[in-house]
């Protein structure tokens, strides 16, 4: 891995700035508290995300700010990444939101973690790593600030130990085993439960033992029934057989009762009927004597005369009716000249100037037009006197002619009942005569019923007891087809019965056949919880034991080495006991870490943590960042021969690229290239040299 530019927008210190790493040597250089160490958090924080309690985003988010991101690119195996990192702040906290991964010109959106997944898998360090709050493999291969170095070297030997585990990978062993003990108490719980469901498995098989004798008593019924069963059923056959036999003359005897029975009903009717129409036509006689006599006396005129004489009073009421209209007509017409004049009168009597031409109107002309009018209303008096006169004549004969023809209405009234009363003295007629040929048709019915009454009177005498055997042999088909029926029931009650008991013997046979399987799993447990507790368990501590054995040979040699190149004195030496605790020798003695100087302490920690680089990195083949190592502060405490020593750590290195972390302005001799970072007003940014 090697990296190329980050970008940094308001975190920490860093408002927007890019920088540029070059291959090979590089030192970040500048005072203390300029923001290195802000720009190596934020290549962790891009590659692997925010930490809770050790690289959280309220940490990196720059006061004030609402957002920030960072951009790294780098290069792996030459295939050019760059991955975006966002952070955002609420009322409560600063979260992480979505970023994206560009691999070439492929991008990959996707949530922190899911970012953090990718990156692991891009990098080649293990799947796990995604739920651990610490990128172990990255602080102690890549990226350690120098002071949690030094923390690890004065843990105590549990939680040294602990970590070193995680950090070599070496923790699955632990794991394996403590996983092993929850698997074995899982086991022997699992091998409770089991033994719990086979407890009864005695009481189960003395069950199915009872179960099959059930089932062979019931069989040796069966057997002793079914030959009853078969003669009761032959006697059923032959029941049946004598009861069609006798059915058809049991249904003959039955239908000639019943044809017989008919007879009589019918027999009843006619005589009755027969009666009935002998009155009827009696009194019809009568009724028809009556009728001719009263229709003899009737004399009424001729019903052609009454038509013309109706038509011409007609004509003639409609010749008044139009007469009397135009004499109203005309004397309304002179009621309203009459009326008229008078109006005239009044008016010219009053009238003293004309109001046309404005002349006064002398008597004369006045007495003209008095006379005048006068004379009028004399005449039109006597024309309206005149046609009152014939109008009351007219009304009289109109009187005269409405009684008439009332008189004729009334006559074509009785002319009406007559042929009425004919009409139905026709239909008596009739109906005597109906009744005459009725009653000679019901009496030679009478006689052919008695005839047919003789005959059936023969036959049922001859059938005679035919439906009493019947009833007879019926009772005794319906005892047998009974006592058949009981029969079958109780065949298919031990049917029933034995099929049940067949199935609850087939589920106890499966029940027992699944208790023999779990007995048999039962044994299998035991077996492996044998080998887990005295094989499985031991086999874990005796492998890790031997790992880190050949960890530890190789990380004394390295610490040995790189502690010597780093402190060349022939009085204090230093190595690594079997607890991977740094042990100090001086002049031949211990000596207690703590009373080291400041930059014996340095030393110590530098060649641990170059150590453990070496050593992750050829434990884990696979991973992409054996090439990238980032030393922070890692002179701190150093004497200037100390700082000459650096020179030489940096050629031992084989890594493409190196980044420092220093103030120390001798080491900018040492490297490649250099990086200078200033803060001013609070804003750290790259300056020029």
């Amino acid at each position: 891995m090697i990296l190329k530019t980050v970008r940094l927008r308001n975190i920490r210190s860093f408002t927007d700035e890019t920088i540029h790493f070059p291959e090979g040597s590089v030192l970040l250089s500048g005072d203390i508290g300029s923001g290195k160490t802000s720009i190596l958090l934020a290549v962790e924080f891009a590659l692997f995300g925010t930490r809770r309690n050790e690289l959280s985003g309220e940490s990196l988010l720059r006061n004030g700010k609402t957002e920030g991101y960072v951009e790294l690119s780098f290069l792996i195996d030459g295939k050019e990444y760059l991955i975006k990192r966002s952070l955002k702040r609420s009322k409560d906290e600063v979260k992480q939101t979505a970023g994206y991964i560009l691999e070439g010109s492929l991008r990959k959106d996707g949530t922190a973690i899911e970012l953090k997944s990718m990156m692991l898998s891009i990098l080649g360090y293990p799947s796990e790593l995604l739920s651990k709050s610490k990128d172990l493999i990255f602080r102690y291969t890549v990226y350690t600030p120098q002071e949690e170095m030094k923390k690890i070297l004065f843990e105590t030997r549990e939680a040294r130990i602990d970590t070193l585990r995680k950090v070599f990978g070496v923790d699955k062993y632990k794991r394996i085993r403590e996983n092993a003990l929850v698997y074995s108490k899982e086991l022997k719980s699992h091998k409770k439960v089991l033994e719990a469901q086979i407890s009864d498995i005695d009481d189960k098989r003395s069950h199915l033992s009872s179960i099959m004798n059930e089932i062979k008593e019931l069989e040796f019924r069966e057997k002793l029934i079914m030959p009853e069963h078969e003669a009761t059923k032959l006697k059923v056959q032959d029941a049946r057989s004598k009861i069609f036999e006798h059915e058809k003359k049991r249904d003959d005897y039955l239908d000639a009762k019943k044809e017989s029975e008919l007879l009589d009903v019918r027999l009843r009717n006619f005589v009755l009927q027969r009666e009935q129409n002998i009155k009827e036509a009696e009194l019809l006689s009568k009724q028809i004597v009556d009728a001719e006599k009263e229709l003899s006396l009737l004399k009424l005129p001729d019903k052609d005369e009454l038509a013309q004489r109706s038509s011409e009073l007609n004509v003639e009421l409609l010749h008044i009716e139009d007469h009397l209209r135009n004499i109203n007509r005309k004397v309304s017409i002179a009621s309203t000249k009459k009326h008229q004049s008078h109006d005239i009168l009044n008016t010219i009597t009053r009238l003293d100037t004309c109001p046309v031409c404005r002349q006064k109107v002398n008597e004369s002309y006045k007495g003209e037009i008095n006379a005048r009018e006068s004379n009028n209303i004399l005449v039109l008096d006597s024309e309206i006197k005149s046609m009152q006169t014939e109008e009351n004549l007219l009304n009289e004969r109109l009187a005269s002619i409405k009684k008439l023809m009332e008189k004729i209405r009334e006559d074509e009234r009785k002319f009406s009942v007559l042929i009425y009363q004919q009409k139905a003295l026709a239909e008596k007629k009739q109906r005597h005569a109906n009744l005459e040929q009725s009653v000679k048709q019901m009496k030679s019915e009478i006689g052919m019923i008695n005839e047919k009454k003789l005959i059936l009177k023969g036959q049922l005498s001859t059938l005679f007891g035919s439906e009493d055997l019947y009833k007879k042999l019926r009772v005794e088909y319906d005892q047998l087809v009974d006592e058949e029926r009981k029969k079958a029931i109780s065949l298919a009650e031990i049917r029933r019965e034995r099929e049940t008991l067949g199935r609850s013997l087939a589920l106890l046979q499966n029940e027992l056949a699944r208790k023999e399987e779990i007995k048999e799993e039962i044994k299998h447990l035991a077996i492996l919880l044998g080998y887990i507790e005295s094989h499985f368990i031991n086999l874990m501590a005796t492998i890790e034991k031997h790992v880190m054995i050949n960890i530890h040979h190789e990380f004394d040699e390295f610490f040995k080495q790189w502690f010597s190149l780093l402190l060349e004195s022939e009085t204090l030496n230093a190595r690594i006991d079997d607890e991977f605790t740094p042990i100090a020798e001086q002049n031949g003695y211990e000596t207690d870490i703590s009373f080291l100087s400041g930059g014996e302490k340095t030393s110590l920690a530098l060649a641990y943590r170059l150590s453990l680089n070496k050593v992750i990195n050829d434990l884990i083949s696979r991973i992409k960042t054996r090439n990238l190592i980032i030393l922070d502060e890692p002179t701190d405490g150093f004497s200037s021969e100390q700082l000459d020593k650096v020179r030489d750590v940096l050629f031992e290195l084989d890594a493409n690229q190196i980044i420092i972390v220093s103030h120390e302005s001798k080491i900018e001799s040492f490297v490649d290239s250099i990086i200078r970072i200033a803060k001013e007003d609070h804003v750290s940014r790259v300056v020029q040299a």
